[in-house]
Formats: structure tokens, sequence, C-alpha cells
């Protein structure tokens, strides 16, 4: 009773306004502000209650072109939460400039383009490099500069980045991308290159060649993949690891346009009895994936060292009206044994981790608004969490765009 409540009171109270005002032909300015409520139970424990908060994102953007090859894009951000403040105070927030950058196009009479500052990147559907706009510090972006070449077979880009986020900040990233057979291949290399040893002997580096697919067979059936193989030197173990995640749709015809489909996402990972002092990491490293959009809404399973088995099955419904409703189903292993000792001292191996049931219902009511909002359950396995209760999660947000 109390998840129903909170989503209706969620309901009346959250939302997002989104606007975009041109002022001259030279410049304009953008407007984005989305609070954001948000009911947590993801303890595992049913007696601790859920923890309802939320958050304020809003952001203010500026373009301006002085002609047709420069653009110069000034984006402000203040992020507040809400739920976890003490009584009287005010909550926490945080102010910074979300981009900063300019753009010069058309170089030296080319089909190329230069970008200098602090900018967005995402690449395929952001398994390999993405964005995470479900952030309340809005999307991820980068440091740096960023080089564009569009001959007749493609679009490339070569960018030599920073990733602003805590404990990254002396990861420099070189990645070469590219966007072929009108969009259906797009090829990726990266270098995360670590400039702080840690006290290790070797400093980190990574090294990512990997590709988004994508096509459409027919008019029912739409494939996408992602496949990487990474190598390179981390923590002093020599590192040599893949990651293949792909999903298939099938989409039937009718008033509903139901559509259903299965997906794997699975990384390579070491035996839990490895010698780290011996043996390669196998571990599949993406700290720049899209968050929220991969291995459940939930967020409750990140990068593991046995690697990471995850079988989804989708079902939905896209209506003319513009009603969207899905319901992903995700079973969640190890790619390898995991291992504790129980209370007789006997070992038990186990790869189960559990399940989770995510639905997500966008509903577009005009051109101007919208209601998003999803609701998951996770199941997780005894092995995993030990008398642990069913986990659930769930928020709602309104969007209002013009």
């Amino acid at each position: 009773m109390r998840i129903v409540i909170s989503l209706v009171v969620m309901l009346l109270l959250a939302g997002l306004v989104l606007a975009e005002i041109p002022i001259t032909d030279q410049v304009g300015i953008d407007m984005n502000m989305r609070p954001r409520l948000i009911v947590d139970g993801r303890d595992f424990n049913s007696d601790t209650g859920l923890f309802d908060g939320g958050d304020l994102r809003t952001m203010i953007g500026i373009n301006v072109m002085p002609n047709d090859n420069v653009l110069i894009r000034v984006r402000f951000r203040e992020t507040r939460f809400f739920g976890n403040q003490a009584s009287l105070s005010p909550s926490v927030n945080d102010f910074e400039a979300q981009e900063a950058y300019g753009k010069l196009t058309n170089v030296f009479g080319k089909p190329m383009s230069f970008t200098v500052g602090r900018m967005e990147y995402e690449q395929g559907r952001g398994r390999i490099m993405g964005s995470t706009s479900w952030s309340p510090f809005g999307p991820r972006t980068y440091d740096g500069i960023r080089v564009g070449f569009k001959p007749s077979f493609g679009y490339f880009e070569v960018l030599v980045i920073r990733a602003l986020e805590a404990g990254r900040t002396d990861d420099n990233l070189i990645v070469v991308s590219g966007n072929m057979v009108d969009g259906h291949f797009q090829p990726i290399f990266v270098a995360d290159v670590d400039n702080i040893d840690y006290g290790f002997e070797d400093l980190n580096r990574l090294y990512t060649m990997g590709f988004f697919y994508k096509r459409m067979m027919g008019d029912n059936v739409k494939f996408m993949m992602d496949a990487a193989y990474q190598m390179g030197t981390m923590a002093d173990r020599t590192v040599g690891s893949y990651l293949i995640a792909a999903d298939v749709y099938y989409k039937f015809d009718g008033k509903l346009n139901p559509f259903v489909g299965v997906g794997i996402d699975m990384t390579s990972g070491n035996k839990w009895d490895d010698d780290p002092a011996k043996e390669d990491s196998k571990l599949f490293s993406t700290p720049y994936l899209h968050g929220h959009g991969f291995r459940g809404q939930m967020d409750l399973i990140g990068e593991q060292q046995l690697g990471l088995m995850d079988l989804i099955f989708h079902l939905g419904i896209k209506r003319d009206c513009g009603l969207k409703v899905m319901a992903d189903f995700h079973m969640f292993s190890y790619a390898n044994d995991n291992a504790y000792v129980d209370n007789n001292g006997d070992l038990v191996e186990y790869t189960t981790i559990g399940q989770e049931i995510d639905l997500h219902v966008v509903k577009t009511v005009n051109e101007n608004v919208k209601l998003d909002l999803g609701y998951g359950v996770f199941m997780a396995s005894d092995d995993w969490v030990p008398d642990g209760d069913a986990a659930s999660w769930g928020y709602v947000s309104w969007i209002f765009s013009y």
C-alpha cells in the first residue's frame, strides 16, 4: 500500500520542463528543469521501509552561431536533492558548467569539424561509451577535443578527452569511432590511459576494440548487437576480456503494435579461485556505459570479476495514441562459479544472482506533454542475499516540452 501511495504522490508532484527559445537567427536559449521523485527499497529488507526522495535538475543553455561554420555552446546545470536533508536545512546542491565548447565546421573548406571544450559523447546505444541522462547530474560530459571527418563512405571521429567523474579525473581517453553503412555499423576503439600508479608497478592501460551493429530485417524484426575485446594492464595484471550484448525484437501487426524480444548481455570473468598473482584478469571494464540502460533499470548489478550473464526477455506495446508499455525480465548469473563457506563449514559454489522485473511506461499526452514512470522488483537468490526480501524501486516524472 505504501508503494501505491508513494507512486500516486509522485504522479501529482513530479515533472520536467523543457523549452527552446530562439532569440535571433544567431542566438538561442534552451531550458531544462526536471523535478523527479523516487521510491527506493533496494536493501532487500522489507522491515526498513522505503526511502521517498527525489531530485531537481535545472539546466540553462545558450547557443550562439556568429556564422554558418561556428557554434558556441554553454549550458549550466544546478542539481538539488530532496528527502535526505535535516529539518529546516537547505537541500544538498551542486552547480557547474554542464557543457562549454566551441565547434568549427567546414574546416579548410573540407567536410571536417573541430570541437574543443566540455561536451557530451555517445557511441551506438551507449554500451561501451555512453551518456547517462538518467543521472541527476545530467548527461555525462567530457573535457577535451573532438575532430570529425565525413568521407563518402561514412563518418569518423577522433576524441582526446577526460571524463568528469570522481576517481577518473586523471584518466585520459583516446577514442576513434565511426558510423558506416547508413549507421548500421559503428566501430570504436578506446584507449584509457591512467596517469596515477596507485602504488602499482605499471600504470593502468586499457585498450578496447569493438563495434555496434543494428539492422531492420523486413518490417517486423529489429536486431542490435555490441561486441568488444579489451586488453592492457590493470592493477599490475594483464587484461584479456570480452563483451557480447545483443537483442532481437519482433513486432506484430495490430492495433496495439505488440512486440516481443530476447537479449543477452555477457562479459567474461575469472574463476573464484584464480590467483591474481598468476592469472590474467578477464574482467571487462565499462565505466562509461549508458547508465540505467543496461543490466536492469534498478542498477543493482555492476561489473563482476567473475563475469556476468544477463538473459533478457522483452514484452510490450506501442500504440499509435502515444502509449508505450515495456516489461523486461532479467535473469542474472555469474559467468563463473562464486563460492562461500556456509554455517556448517562446507564450501558452496553457485552462479545464480537473481531475477529482476522492470516495467516502464511512457505516455505522450500531446506534443508538449509526456508522462514517464518505471517500477522494478528484484528477487535475489539465497546464495547472493541470504534470507533477503524482494527489493523494489520506482520513479515517476512528467515531461513538458516546447
